[in-house]
């Protein structure tokens, strides 16, 4: 069994006003900086312990909170946070703006995330998340970027935000530069705030059918139930979700079938595809992506050509 959690790093505005935060990996409550050996891992970790464990309005209110997706999570924005009015979306600085991030990020911006280009270089590989884009985010530590750079980006309505603001001087000279965020020492370290989770032996046969059980075009109720009853963890985080000021309920969710109702079978997926993601066990971050691209092949060849039961060849697919 191991430990991780989550710590918070604030971003002000021009008046030092906290109005956002990033939300950061952390191994152990202890650790003062990421080690991040697997980004799919360490990506859903923060995911599971922020937004299903804690809980965002617990963590930050209603603040927006900046989420890093490394380009796997990009292009399978399934995976991503519910509450999209609340989430930025840090396109990490090693992706490239082809066609299929393009498309991937421009998705997001129709279902409501903003989207953040983080520790930006212009390149020409780079320049295409320009026209996607709200926010850009520059190290002013390591280079102030110059005029002319910044006027481009003013003049694209990006909004500017200054990290790794180390100073009072530094700061007012980014304000005069015309940047409207700010992260960095001088006004807070990143903290962790979530409580720490530990990886449990959950039970991955049943996570398994139940994925399964999920990809039919008419889930039997009954079965879900009866699936998601034999996960304990899973149940505590569905209901929680369920009850959490994203969904603006009128009356609290006390049943998984409830919570069924008002979830969907999309949501239900996603979030046993992040505690399986989350969980430390080697295979699951190797074999699940594969296996699940692997089901979904199985299952399209299944419908089209040998009119076979689609989640019987899902589930084929998945245990291959």
């Amino acid at each position: 069994m191991s430990e991780y959690c989550v710590a918070l790093q604030p971003i002000c505005d021009s008046s030092m006003k906290h109005v956002a935060d990033e939300l950061l990996y952390r191994a152990s409550s202890e650790a003062t900086s990421a080690f991040i050996d697997d980004p799919v891992m360490a990506t859903a970790r923060v995911c599971n312990a922020a937004f299903y464990e804690t809980g965002i309005e617990a963590l930050v209110g209603k603040r927006l909170v900046f989420f890093n997706a490394p380009r796997d999570w990009l292009l399978k924005a399934e995976l991503l946070p519910p509450c999209n009015q609340q989430v930025v979306i840090e396109v990490l600085e090693d992706v490239e703006g082809d066609q299929d991030i393009i498309d991937a990020l421009a998705k997001l911006r129709d279902q409501g995330f903003t989207i953040a280009l983080d520790d930006f270089v212009l390149t020409d590989q780079t320049l295409p998340l320009l026209d996607i884009a709200h926010i850009i985010k520059l190290d002013v530590l390591s280079s102030v970027p110059s005029a002319r750079q910044l006027e481009e980006y003013k003049r694209r309505g990006l909004v500017l935000l200054a990290e790794k603001v180390e100073d009072l001087s530094t700061f007012m000279q980014c304000v005069e530069l015309g940047f409207t965020l700010f992260q960095g020492y001088f006004y807070a370290k990143p903290e962790v705030k979530a409580a720490t989770v530990r990886t449990r032996a959950n039970n991955r046969a049943a996570q398994l059918r139940l994925l399964s059980a999920l990809q039919q075009s008419e889930p039997d109720f009954d079965a879900l139930e009866h699936l998601i009853a034999q996960d304990a963890q899973l149940c505590l985080r569905i209901l929680r979700l369920s009850n959490s000021a994203f969904y603006r309920r009128q009356m609290e969710i006390s049943s998984i079938r409830q919570a069924l109702l008002m979830l969907g079978f999309k949501q239900i997926r996603n979030l046993v595809t992040t505690l399986m993601l989350a969980d430390n066990h080697p295979c699951n971050t190797l074999i699940l992506p594969k296996a699940l691209i692997r089901a979904s092949m199985c299952e399209k060849i299944a419908t089209s050509a040998l009119k076979e039961s689609a989640s019987t060849a899902f589930m084929v697919g998945i245990l291959s």
